[in-house]
């Protein structure tokens, strides 16, 4: 249900959009007072040294300022709060949900602040940054659900995207790009309040620095979620709203407001990096990067307001047409034949082996030489699998989009693709990195081409469990790069992706069982039944939890890493177990959300524990 055009609602409309200007304010002034050491000249909260005048000492303005916009901030949720608890029957349904978790979230923001007053930096104060962020995000979907013609213009946006999308994805990549934009903001943030901004001398790479290794990893892993944001808008942006510029005077106005920020955020970073700039300059880079992640929330609001709504007639909007064989579209289907959903966990695990590998202190140029040619071997063994496997993706539903299998790319076009990609990641490997990374990451892409594809996936049921090596080999490739050599602790990460594979592939399984059947693949639910293969994802768990342990239990690693793998795989024991016990679509599509997220994690969790 839609705000009334009363009096009243249009109050809230106003009240809640300065709310969300309020709040991104807020953001600002933490990261400047921070940045420029000014948040030390308080040393009491809520007020500044116990007094709230004019005759602040110097040096803490700034903080009296930001505690008086927080305290702003904090009523005027409550207002709006209030607002929408007694007045639901005229606001949207997701009104009083959203801002009650807005409330909660700058309630913890309060307490934290109220906690930090003079102490340094520390977790608490990345934290504090983080929750305003998160509360910056919910005020920007309330204010934009508070407008009545938000569902129509959602409605449009939606009918124009489904009319247009070939593969499917918008709405994943949509998600992807909102979830990379916060931590744009996070990693941002964090090198706001950890003072990293100068641990890197150089851009885009870091350079030789002095600063501490947590110092570059901070920077650096702001800037690669820079360049992660940014390349998810460029093809969002080419791809979707390029289309519904020509249909939507807002969507273009949308996309040219993105473009502005990134072009300012990335211009300000570059700057702070190579010129000594005032610390100001450093709190503004911020505020673009908090603007980016508003601007990405205000596009995934609408698209999931205008699901399933319907287009209030008379509206000038109008919809696609046919779908378009343009050079974009072929571009696109050639970037989706790599398959780079699952390129992306590989590199993760990757850059991860690489950072424990050096104790946080990348050759970075080494870093993304080795980076580029993972991607490279990865999308030239996904390209091949899929021009092997195009006459069973034309059966199944799961895969009947793909662009082999619906013809959007001629089969030989995609052999010489994928080839091509692989010789690529030789050369790059050979010419830029070394012969040994070169030489695992040749044997692993024929491993996942000719031994599971062509040979293990249609004979027998245990493809994954020995078929998983494939995949276990990227934390090897990154290790070899920046050392040149094998040692235990690279065999124990490629045991740990070893093991991670049958329990993660067969809660999939579990999910496209009929596709499988239709296809005659003995995937193990199709040959053994959803039972058992419930009670095996339970059994290979446990041996996989162990050695998870192994990096800990052989000193190579410390306690953060160990209380990390346990509390993670505590989680996973318990998700499989739940999926035995219940046997559910459900319980299994939660484990394998979970088990992709688990290893990013558990390698995230090794990095950090190198680095402090």
């Amino acid at each position: 249900m839609l705000v009334a055009e009363t009096g009243n609602m249009r109050w809230f409309r106003q009240l809640s959009l300065w709310t969300s200007i309020g709040a991104w304010i807020v953001l600002v002034l933490g990261g400047l007072a921070r940045t420029t050491g000014l948040a030390l000249g308080c040393r009491t909260w809520p007020l500044c040294d116990g007094r709230l005048t004019l005759s602040v000492a110097a040096g803490g303005w700034l903080d009296l300022w930001h505690r008086l916009g927080a305290g702003l901030l904090v009523l005027a949720v409550l207002l709006l709060l209030r607002i929408a608890l007694t007045n639901r029957g005229h606001l949207h349904r997701l009104a009083p949900r959203l801002l009650m978790i807005t409330a909660g979230i700058v309630a913890v923001q309060a307490l934290i602040g109220s906690l930090l007053g003079a102490a340094p930096v520390s977790l608490l104060t990345w934290t504090h940054a983080s929750l305003a962020t998160l509360s910056l995000g919910l005020l920007t979907a309330n204010t934009l659900l508070a407008w009545s013609r938000t569902r129509n213009r959602g409605a449009i946006l939606a009918r124009i995207v489904q009319t247009q999308e070939e593969y499917g994805g918008f709405s994943a990549w949509l998600t992807l790009a909102t979830v990379a934009a916060f931590i744009l903001v996070l990693t941002g943030a964090a090198v706001t309040h950890s003072l990293a901004a100068s641990a890197c001398p150089a851009f885009p790479n870091c350079g030789l620095s002095s600063a501490p290794a947590s110092l570059q990893i901070i920077q650096m892993l702001h800037r690669s979620s820079v360049l992660a944001t940014l390349l998810v808008f460029l093809w969002l942006s080419w791809r979707y709203t390029g289309i519904l510029g020509r249909e939507s005077r807002s969507a273009r106005r949308w996309n040219r407001a993105m473009l502005t920020l990134f072009a300012g955020q990335i211009g300000l970073g570059a700057a702070n990096a190579l010129l000594p700039l005032p610390a100001w300059i450093n709190a503004a880079h911020l505020g673009l990067a908090a603007a980016v992640w508003a601007g990405f929330v205000v596009l995934f609001t609408l698209y999931q307001e205008g699901l399933g709504a319907e287009i209030i007639p008379g509206s000038d909007a109008r919809t696609a047409g046919s779908r378009r064989n343009n050079l974009g579209s072929v571009i696109f289907a050639y970037f989706w034949l790599a398959k780079p959903y699952i390129t992306v966990l590989l590199l993760v695990i990757t850059l991860a082996a690489i950072l424990v590998a050096t104790a946080g202190r990348p050759p970075w140029g080494l870093t993304l030489w080795a980076l580029l040619g993972g991607a490279l071997s990865a999308s030239s063994a996904n390209t091949i699998n899929a021009y092997l496997e195009r006459e069973k993706d034309k059966i199944m539903p799961r895969t009947q989009r793909r662009p082999l299998a619906s013809a959007r790319i001629a089969p030989i076009n995609g052999l010489i693709y994928g080839l091509t990609l692989g010789i690529l990641s030789v050369v790059v490997f050979v010419v830029y990195v070394n012969i040994l990374s070169a030489v695992i990451s040749t044997f692993a892409l024929l491993y996942y081409v000719v031994i599971y594809t062509l040979w293990l996936k249609p004979r027998t049921p245990y493809n994954i469990v020995i078929g998983g090596a494939a995949g276990a080999f990227p934390p090897m490739i990154g290790w070899t790069a920046v050392t040149g050599q094998i040692d235990l602790l690279a065999v124990i990460l490629f045991a740990v992706v070893f093991c991670w594979t049958p329990p993660h592939t067969w809660a999939l399984t579990l999910l496209a069982q009929r596709d499988y059947t239709m296809v005659n693949t003995p995937m193990w639910p199709v040959v053994h039944g959803e039972a058992n293969t419930r009670q095996q994802i339970v059994a290979y768990t446990w041996p996989m939890l162990i050695v998870t342990l192994l990096p800990a239990v052989t000193r190579l690693l410390g306690p953060v890493y160990l209380i990390a793998a346990l509390a993670l795989g505590g989680i996973f024991i318990y998700l499989a177990l739940r999926l035995r016990q219940t046997g559910t679509k459900a319980s299994a599509l939660s484990l394998y959300k979970y088990s992709t997220l688990y290893l990013a994690l558990l390698f995230a969790a090794m990095v950090v524990d190198r680095v402090v």
